[in-house]
């Protein structure tokens, strides 16, 4: 359920080799996540239409934040009416718990040789110096997104920044907006893709790309999600509460990023887009 930025780098980067392809359709179903991956994939992009291979994005339900920002660099972006995309904006994430480690008495002790030895150990509070290290990146990225959008949509950098903000468009405002070209499925992405690539009608075929499972995991793969840890805290009524209601492991999973910098939209699908 997780699109990795160095697996679908890789795949782009094999059709890239592939003489039998002509254009690429980008599928894109994510509200985002680590901007590392987010700019791995961005890039696969760039090497295709630098080899004269047009890139169409096609959005689903949810394209916003990492999710545009894959897709901000294609020749063309199709999306539905109500696609939640946009949401323009990075932040951080380092999580420490020194907090719940004091409450319950574990405390941590050293000596470092820099002022930043130890800089993001869990066990302790971020210095001032390292929020500012992070929100020099976080900056940095952001003026990164607003660029990539600007120069990939064509759009001043005063209407990006209009824009911008982790603000949260429909498809269909987003096409009045110049950040998704028109309104259309995978099928007529498919057709425009051809179009660029100068393939006539009934002349091509559309081939599902996707990394390859090792034989032992497509073995496994039916009983995922099935086990179950039969341990004395999971038996708590509250854990079992929670775990009820939220996915937290599958949730925190997604926070990955090696510099802890996000284009991650908490958005839902089934809430709608606000403006």
């Amino acid at each position: 359920g997780q699109a990795g930025g160095e697996t679908v780098a890789r795949l782009l980067e094999q059709v890239r080799r592939d003489n039998s392809v002509a254009a690429v359709v980008l599928r894109v179903d994510s509200p985002g996540g680590s901007v590392w991956a987010s700019e791995q994939i961005r890039r696969g992009v760039q090497a295709l239409k630098a080899a004269g291979k047009p890139v169409v994005a096609s959005m689903s339900s949810v394209a916003a934040s990492g999710g545009y920002w894959v897709s901000m660099d294609a020749d063309r972006i199709l999306a539905h009416p109500s696609t939640v995309t946009g949401s323009i904006g990075i932040f951080g994430l380092i999580p420490t718990i020194e907090e719940p480690l004091q409450r319950v008495g574990i405390h941590s002790d050293g000596v470092g040789t820099t002022s930043l030895a130890g800089a993001f150990r869990i066990d302790r509070p971020l210095s001032a110096q390292v929020k500012a290290i992070i929100q020099s990146q976080i900056d940095k990225g952001y003026r990164d997104f607003l660029d990539g959008v600007s120069q990939g949509r064509g759009l001043p950098m005063e209407q990006v920044e209009k824009l911008a903000e982790g603000r949260v468009w429909s498809g269909q405002d987003a096409q009045q907006l110049g950040l998704v070209d028109e309104m259309g499925g995978l099928r007529r992405a498919s057709e425009i893709a051809a179009e660029l690539a100068g393939l006539q009608a009934g002349a091509w075929r559309l081939v599902e790309r996707a990394p390859a499972t090792p034989f032992n995991l497509g073995l496994l793969k039916p009983f995922f999600g099935r086990l179950q840890l039969d341990l004395p805290l999971l038996r708590n009524a509250a854990i079992q509460r929670l775990m009820q209601t939220t996915d937290l492991e599958a949730w925190l999973n997604r926070f990955n990023d090696p510099k802890g910098i996000y284009a991650h939209c908490m958005c839902r699908p089934s809430s709608g887009a606000q403006q």
